[in-house]
C-alpha cells in the first residue's frame, strides 16, 4: 500500500491508490483491482500503520467512493456469511435439507452455466471462477466468497474442451485479442503523455 509519512508538528500518514469502493462493481465484471484486497483488509492494513506510525491524522488521496460504507457492511456480511457456511456445513451432505431447516442458506439445483458466467443467487468471482476450472465431475469446492455472498459448489458434471469448435472460432478470438490489446497500448500510450505533457503559457506574446 503506497503510504508516506510527514513528520512535522503533527505527524501525518498520507495513503494513495487505494480504490476503495471501487473493487465492488469492478469484480462483478471480472475486473480486480491488484490483488483484488477488500475494503475491510485495506482498512485494517491501514489501522496497522498507523498505530505502528504513531500518526496525529491520516490523508487518502484520492480513489475513495462515496459508497465506502456500504462496501465495508458488504464485507462483514460476506464474512459472516462464511464462518456461518463453514460452520454448519460439515459433515452435512444433504445440502437440501440443511437449507430447508436453515433461513440463512440457500439451495440452488441443477444451474447449467459457463465457467466464467454469473450463477442464480451467488453471482461470479475471480475465486469462483478459478475453483470451477481446476474441478472435475463430482468434486466439491470449499466455501468461497462472490461478490456478496459466501457458498459452495459442488460440479456435477463438466464439459469437455472442444477443439473443432475451438479452431473454427480462433480466428475471430485472435483479432479481437488483437483489437483488445491495441485499444488498451493506444489508451495507455495516450494516458502517460497526457501526465508528461509540458503546458507553456504563451497568451503574453499575443496580447
Amino acid at each position: 500500500m503506497p503510504s508516506l509519512l510527514i513528520d512535522g508538528a503533527e505527524k501525518s500518514l498520507v495513503v494513495t491508490d487505494l480504490h476503495l469502493g471501487f473493487e465492488g462493481n469492478l469484480s462483478q465484471n471480472n475486473i480486480f483491482l491488484g490483488k483484488n484486497t477488500t475494503v475491510t483488509e485495506s482498512v485494517k492494513e491501514i489501522e496497522k500503520i498507523l498505530e505502528k506510525t504513531k500518526s496525529d491524522s491520516l490523508i487518502l488521496l484520492g480513489d475513495v467512493k462515496s459508497g465506502i460504507k456500504r462496501s465495508l457492511i458488504r464485507d462483514e456480511k460476506k464474512s459472516f456469511a462464511k464462518s456461518y457456511l463453514t460452520e454448519n456445513s460439515v459433515g452435512n451432505a444433504d445440502w437440501k435439507s440443511l437449507a430447508d431447516s436453515d433461513d440463512f442458506i440457500e439451495f440452488v439445483e441443477a444451474d447449467t452455466k459457463t465457467i466464467g458466467g454469473t450463477f442464480t443467487t451467488i453471482g461470479k468471482s475471480g475465486e469462483l471462477t478459478g475453483t470451477l476450472l481446476a474441478m472435475n465431475a463430482d468434486d466439491v469446492s470449499p466455501v468461497l466468497t462472490t461478490f456478496n455472498t459466501a457458498c459452495i459448489v459442488k460440479m456435477t458434471s463438466k464439459d469437455e474442451f472442444d477443439e473443432g469448435a475451438y479452431d473454427e472460432a480462433f480466428t475471430d478470438l485472435k483479432t479481437q485479442l488483437n483489437n483488445t490489446k491495441s485499444s488498451r497500448g493506444y489508451g495507455n500510450w495516450l494516458r502517460v503523455a497526457k501526465e508528461n505533457i509540458e503546458i507553456i503559457d504563451n497568451r503574453s506574446s499575443f496580447y
